[in-house]
């Protein structure tokens, strides 16, 4: 993982660290395979799945005596996510697994960008689901109302309702929108 610095007069780009897998206690970079970025109060937050089946989080910080990117934690997400995406309120991270055609919302915390407990999940195959087949790039409408899947085995984009950003207790659904 490396993180380089965006001129933003120029748009010219400089290195600034590199994150290797089983160095200086970073791991989940083992085969990279998605990556999502979102705004937390400090900084920046990164997300990168990989062949571990986790998630390794990474936090920017802009300010302090330390300004830069930290490995924070790797997260087990589940074997092989194909996509990544963050909903515009930043409170749920979006999963998408080509192999089990699976469409998952993780609790997100806007502020630090930690990752929390699944909230939603929908799987090709669930009662009155289809369409999810290799369940693969995932996006969020602006509004953070929908989300598009990409379903490469089925040849098409589902739509579905996104969860509210705070679930009832016990409530695990994603709605697909008919």
């Amino acid at each position: 993982f490396v993180v380089l610095d965006r001129n933003p007069v120029n748009g010219t780009l400089g290195f600034v660290d590199r994150f290797v897998d089983g160095l200086e206690g970073v791991d989940g970079l083992d085969g990279p395979s998605a990556l999502a970025v979102a705004a937390t109060a400090s900084g920046a937050a990164a997300y990168v799945s990989n062949l571990e089946n986790e998630l390794a989080v990474f936090s920017e910080t802009l300010a302090g005596p330390a300004p830069g990117v930290a490995f924070v934690e790797a997260v087990p997400i589940g074997e092989l996510q194909s996509a990544l995406a963050v909903s515009p309120d930043g409170t749920l991270l979006y999963t998408s697994n080509r192999y089990d055609s699976r469409v998952t919302a993780y609790e997100r915390d806007p502020a630090t960008g930690a990752i929390g407990a699944v909230v939603a999940a929908i799987t090709d195959g669930d009662p009155g689901v289809d369409g999810l087949g290799e369940a693969g790039r995932v996006a969020v409408s602006p509004d953070g109302l929908h989300l598009y899947v990409a379903s490469p085995g089925e040849n098409a984009i589902v739509v579905l309702e996104a969860p509210l950003p705070a679930p009832e207790p016990g409530a695990i659904s994603l709605g697909l929108v008919a």
